[in-house]
């Protein structure tokens, strides 16, 4: 019955459809419209009867009111409230004809009583699209989009919207850059890590009990070295807002702040500048990606396609995870393919045309002297010191900037194209905003807002949770959130992710397997 009617557009009774209309229009585009189901039976003539009350949230996420011109109760068939769905691009057809011919199989009518109305059918419904199904302004914002997994995948088509679209969702005043404001973010920035760097050098590392300890020694260091590897981490954040021009209104600023913090943990500011601005032009292509390009399954190692054993994994893990990125910026590792030898310290490289090449030296020379101030450190307190104050912090923030870039663009669920399907508006969409947690706000909001910062690069990163629940609704199945820990996300995804092939009925389209 669905498939036969959801291909055309049912009309609702005349005076419902007017007022519906009106109370659209008024909102205009970027509106957030809720639904309550209250019940779902099949009539006499087999009819599937939905009851429902509409109400419209405002862009904070406010209940303006209902609208006291539509029908409080509104009785309507399957598949006139899923036209309507639809056509407000809040669910995909296929999704909601399995989930609501699922719900009403059976046909028995329930008891419309106020104990039981959510009951009936509403946790179910809200499991297609909670950011448009929901009772209260709270429960749209707990549940603006599932605590779990997408069971489907992403759709690959050219969306119905455009990013103009898009960006019509957004408040203006998302894309304000206040120098002063960002700069207060990394003057705590800096005042946090020079406590963390007295505590250890005054209190720690001069210590009886801490020296006389190999277990105390290895259990301060671990713990100093996930507090300041997070506050290293802040400030590769920081420097990559500068090299999008991020940061404030002001070039010089930025390019001035970025060299030095990403200088501070071993980036080559310019260099890197350049190469993350080709991945943001080509993500999600299959032979241009800039980074992390995926591999087909005949580019498999034979021995990876044998290390099964999870202890192995969680080696080889470990490994990437401490020498990827610096692999990466001296060598290209995992990088696109270029014709000859491939790095961001060489300004000869590939990657860079002959007018950035006096930057790349100056990226070199910030690295340099860093590594120089370490070396006089080292002849001065030791080894052992600096491999405590900094080394252990470098490598933590190495690790979780790996973390955080993979699992931004790698799942099964997220499509990759090869030049005959990329657009940069579907390689920007397939991209993965995830949920680490306290860590959201430890990285600058980073993880949990990075379709918006492929969608707006110069968008700073205190506006960008705001921006994104601005234009969820719009994108509707075409965003892509997850709430699975970020540490059981990566060992998925090292598990599930090992190549890309072609989708059988789509070509061009290529999506990640581990079958061999």
């Amino acid at each position: 019955m669905v498939d036969e009617t959801l291909s055309s557009i049912a009309q609702l009774p005349s005076t419902i459809t007017q007022s519906l209309q009106s109370y659209m229009n008024s909102y205009g585009p970027g509106g957030i419209y809720g639904i309550q189901v209250f019940d779902a039976y099949t009539d006499l003539t087999g009819k599937s009867i939905l009851l429902c009350q509409i109400f419209k949230y405002g862009r904070n996420t406010t209940i303006e009111g209902e609208n006291t011109s539509l029908k409080t109760d509104m009785a309507c068939t399957i598949e006139q409230f899923g036209d309507w769905l639809c056509n407000k691009r809040a669910i995909g057809i296929a999704t909601l004809k399995s989930k609501l011919e699922d719900m009403i199989r059976g046909g028995k009518k329930k008891e419309k009583d106020s104990s039981n109305k959510e009951e009936s059918c509403y946790d179910t419904l809200k499991e297609v699209y909670p950011s448009y199904i929901g009772t209260t302004a709270r429960d749209m914002e707990q549940k603006s989009i599932s605590a779990t997994k997408r069971a489907s995948r992403s759709p690959h088509v050219k969306p119905p919207f455009t990013l103009s679209d898009v960006k019509k969702a957004v408040p203006p005043h998302c894309f304000e850059r206040s120098a002063i404001r960002s700069l207060s973010y990394l003057v705590l920035d800096v005042l946090i890590g020079i406590t963390l760097y007295q505590i250890a050098a005054t209190y720690i590392l001069t210590s009886d009990l801490v020296q006389s300890s190999k277990l105390f020694y290895m259990t301060s260091w671990i713990i100093y070295a996930v507090l300041q590897g997070c506050i290293l981490a802040r400030f590769w954040v920081i420097g990559h807002e500068c090299g999008h021009n991020a940061f404030s209104d002001y070039q010089w600023l930025d390019d001035t702040v970025g060299f030095i913090t990403h200088s501070l943990v071993l980036f080559p500011y310019f260099s890197f500048k350049y190469s993350h601005h080709r991945h943001h032009s080509r993500t999600g292509s299959l032979e241009e990606e800039e980074f992390d390009i995926p591999l087909l399954k005949s580019q498999v190692p034979f021995l990876f396609r044998h290390l099964k054993n999870p202890v192995a994994r969680v080696l080889v893990v470990a490994a990437v995870l401490a020498v990827a990125v610096p692999l990466y910026l001296l060598v290209n590792f995992r990088g696109r393919a270029y014709d000859q030898f491939a790095s961001h310290f060489d300004p000869y490289s590939p990657m860079f045309s002959r007018k950035q090449r006096a930057q790349v030296l100056l990226s070199d020379a910030g690295c340099l002297a860093v590594i120089f101030a370490l070396y006089k450190l080292a002849l001065l307190k030791g080894f052992a010191w600096v491999a405590f104050i900094y080394g252990g912090p470098y490598l933590f923030t190495n690790a979780m900037l790996i973390i955080v870039a993979v699992l931004q663009h790698t799942n099964p669920l997220v499509p990759y194209y090869d030049s005959s399907e990329w657009e940069w508006f579907k390689g920007s969409m397939a991209t993965i905003d995830r949920d680490f947690g306290f860590l959201n706000t430890v990285f600058h909001q980073q993880p949990n807002t990075h379709v918006a910062h492929h969608f707006f690069p110069k968008m700073p990163h205190y506006h960008a949770v705001e921006a994104t629940k601005a234009f969820k609704p719009i994108l509707g199945e075409f965003y892509q959130y997850d709430y699975t820990p970020f540490y059981k996300s990566l060992w998925d995804t090292v598990n599930d992710c090992v190549y890309v092939e072609e989708d059988k009925q789509n070509k061009g389209i290529y999506w990640y397997n581990n079958t061999f």
